[in-house]
């Protein structure tokens, strides 16, 4: 018992496969760190190779293309006049993305829609059968037996 209480040494030479993993990450994510600097300090080296190789494209496309219209394109590229910007959040937009999207919306508004008839054709009713109880109690001068009673045969008022 005494033995199996006792912790496991590991020879010295041997690293836990946890251990290794964390260090082969970590030399991964240092390696992949010095790349992307290297490639974002060499911006002048990147952007020489793109107007040498769009002057080679066009040239082999036999269209002549002079330098300005090549530097202006690559500023163009830089300012980042060709990126998407989404638009901003406003009625107009609202609008769009309700038309967009009609389908749902509809079957949303007509569920409403037939959600809303069905309570005002329920409170109407409701209210024409009370409107016609008040006018019978008026006419006969008698409380007008509730429509349960009638159904069931209960004839209170003639009791001996």
């Amino acid at each position: 018992m005494a033995e199996a209480a006792a912790p496991t040494t590991r020879p010295q030479g041997e690293v836990r496969l946890d251990d290794l993993m964390l260090a082969m990450d970590v030399v991964d994510t240092l390696r992949r760190q010095d790349a992307f600097l290297a490639r974002e300090l060499d911006e002048e080296g990147r952007e020489e190779e793109l107007k040498s190789r769009l002057r080679r494209i066009y040239r082999e496309q036999g269209i002549e293309v002079s330098d300005a219209v090549i530097d202006e394109g690559v500023n163009a590229l830089k300012d980042a006049r060709f990126v998407y910007a989404p638009p901003r959040p406003g009625l107009s937009r609202a609008l769009a993305l309700l038309w967009v999207s009609r389908r749902k919306a509809g079957i949303f508004l007509a569920a409403a829609f037939v959600l809303a008839a069905a309570l005002l054709g329920g409170f109407l009713l409701l209210r024409e059968r009370k409107v016609e109880s008040i006018r019978i109690e008026h006419l006969t001068g008698a409380p007008s037996a509730p429509a349960g009673a009638r159904a069931s045969g209960d004839q209170s008022g003639t009791r001996a």
